[in-house]
């Protein structure tokens, strides 16, 4: 195997069953790309918000045993409130990759996703999926002989969940868009934001704008608001929602606060666009001792 290539960063928590499938979709796609000729080794880092239970454990240790990756390790972060910003902080710092992929442990790669990600990738450049967002009862169905195949992603798998109230949450018309064969024509690129569940980006770009912005609280629009910060700085968007598609497995929200909230802070987000701000206010270089995280080497 070659040298490693790219870092995927898994952010997870309390969420073992998404995250299995997670990964195990994850280790078939890079199967495909070995199939394709690709050499290069992936680093997996999963990134716990500080589960007290440590429920990613065992499905890390499984994606550790299969083989797939160069390399398997586990951040695990005491819990405070929303973590994810903190957690990517923290995994992005550790990386040891050029290129970084972030994805959401209840959010399965389609097939070809991954293989987008690293053909579209570039110096001053973004690339950013989208989700197809599955309601409870299909999200249920699936179990790791679809993550494996890929199924899961397919108009034919997908089609008879279209007629059920409880079948989708958005984008139900996304496996048949892939399907007539219109990823690549509407593939955007020059606009689209930073989709922190299914987005790659280089490593040395976030470094650049100092990483995700951890003095913005709670849930919301923390990837958007580094989307702009990029943005800012010449990065160009790549918005290859089909392309690099996942499958996101239904789960609540008690943690988004009320719309009036979530609405006011949509707005303040949206005002960063096409400004002068580049560097997040506490980001890569403000971290230090005083939110340590657990590393495990698996």
């Amino acid at each position: 195997m070659g040298s490693d290539i790219l870092t995927v960063i898994v952010t997870s928590y309390q969420s073992p069953r998404p995250l299995r499938l997670c990964l195990v979709a994850l280790a078939a796609e890079i199967a495909r790309l070995r199939a394709q000729g690709e050499q290069g080794g992936i680093e997996l880092i999963v990134a716990d918000d500080g589960d007290p239970e440590h429920a990613s454990r065992a499905p890390a240790i499984e994606a550790a045993a299969s083989g797939s990756f160069s390399r398997v390790r586990r951040l695990w972060q005491a819990h405070d409130g929303y973590g994810k910003v903190r957690l990517a902080n923290k995994a992005a710092a550790a990386a040891e990759t050029e290129l970084l992929l972030y994805l959401d442990g209840d959010s399965l790669l389609a097939p070809g996703a991954l293989a987008t990600h690293l053909r579209l990738s570039g110096p001053r450049r973004y690339v950013s999926g989208n989700q197809l967002r599955l309601g409870a009862t299909a999200s249920a169905a699936i179990d790791e002989s679809l993550a494996e195949s890929g199924r899961f992603a397919s108009a034919l798998w997908l089609l008879p969940w279209t007629i059920r109230r409880d079948g989708f949450e958005t984008k139900r018309h996304y496996a048949t868009l892939r399907a007539l064969g219109l990823a690549r024509p509407l593939r955007r690129r020059g606009r689209g934001g930073f989709n922190g569940g299914c987005a790659s980006l280089p490593k040395q770009l976030l470094e650049e704008v100092n990483g995700w912005d951890e003095s913005i609280a709670g849930y919301g629009f923390d990837d958007t608001e580094l989307g702009h910060r990029l943005q800012n700085v010449g990065a160009e968007p790549v918005d290859a929602r089909l392309e690099a598609m996942v499958v996101h497995l239904f789960h609540g929200r008690p943690y988004r606060g009320t719309d009036v909230a979530y609405e006011e802070k949509r707005k303040l987000v949206a005002a960063t666009l096409h400004g002068t701000q580049i560097r997040a206010q506490q980001g890569l270089a403000e971290m230090g001792p005083h939110d340590p995280g657990v590393w495990e080497e698996l």
